[in-house]
């Protein structure tokens, strides 16, 4: 690792006496830091990957060795969905569809165009469409006591984390419907996501009974601003074929442009 830090540094353009200054340090300081002699702290590592401006898989091995936390993961100012993982969710087998850090839907296949097609909606939200009276809220079977508190755990979890005010704008939204209002004052739990929990819901093909659901949410190592929501039946549910018009990868996959 220490080789590694030369050659970033080197990469990035700098001498041993340009780093240490731009660091705010000695050089004999610098030297020993380089060459693992001396250990660096928390600050250090975060300076030195700011100025050598390590890549986020080269950050986490220098905190790594340096045996510090991992930062986080930073998320890119994009929020589109890469044309790569289109194609790959057009492939799915099963209902899926992207989100952003706000719940938004950004992408979605034709199995969850046809199983939820609320996800169509212009600008829909999971916590919107799911929370609030509409198609979505009306699809979950058993609402209040299987969906409403996972979803309220994930968007307390949310706001909390990511102190944004687009999703304490979603909090006073949803907490208009008084049912809302109440579970959100009177739970306390936090999720990041309900991972792999089995729910009943309604959909085109299974009525009049509700069929099984596990709903799972997964992160794209390099883009952990997208989150990828999938639906498969639950055994003993058997998940009926789609209907003519909804074969084939692309079908609505994303908002209109």
């Amino acid at each position: 690792m220490a080789a590694l830090v030369k050659r970033w540094r080197l990469r990035a353009g700098y001498t041993q006496a340009e780093a240490a200054s731009t660091l705010g340090m000695g050089l004999r300081h610098y030297q020993r830091l380089e060459s693992g002699a001396r250990p660096m702290m928390g600050q250090t590592v975060s300076k030195i990957a700011e100025v050598f401006e390590l890549h986020t898989d080269e950050a986490r091995a220098l905190h790594a060795w340096a045996g510090q936390p991992a930062p986080p993961r930073r998320a890119p100012v994009d929020q589109g969905v890469p044309e790569d993982l289109l194609q790959w969710l057009d492939g799915l087998p099963c209902g899926a569809f992207f989100e952003a850090p706000d719940f938004g839907v950004l992408a979605y296949n034709a199995r969850a165009a046809h199983h939820w097609p609320w996800v169509r909606r212009q600008g829909a939200n999971i916590m919107i469409d799911l929370l609030l009276d509409g198609p979505g809220r009306r699809q979950c079977a058993e609402w209040e006591t299987r969906w409403a508190p996972l979803l309220l755990a994930q968007l307390r979890q949310a706001t909390i984390t990511q102190k944004s005010a687009a999703l304490r704008k979603i909090v006073d939204r949803v907490c208009q419907d008084p049912r809302v209002k109440e579970m959100w004052h009177a739970t306390a739990e936090l999720r990041s996501h309900a991972y792999g929990t089995t729910r009943p819901m309604i959909m085109p093909g299974w009525e009049p009974r509700p069929a099984w659901v596990t709903v799972t949410a997964w992160l794209p190592m390099h883009r952990p601003d997208l989150r990828l929501v999938t639906g498969v039946a639950a055994s003993p549910s058997v998940e009926p074929d789609l209907p003519e018009g909804f074969e084939g990868g692309g079908y609505a996959r994303t908002q209109p442009r």
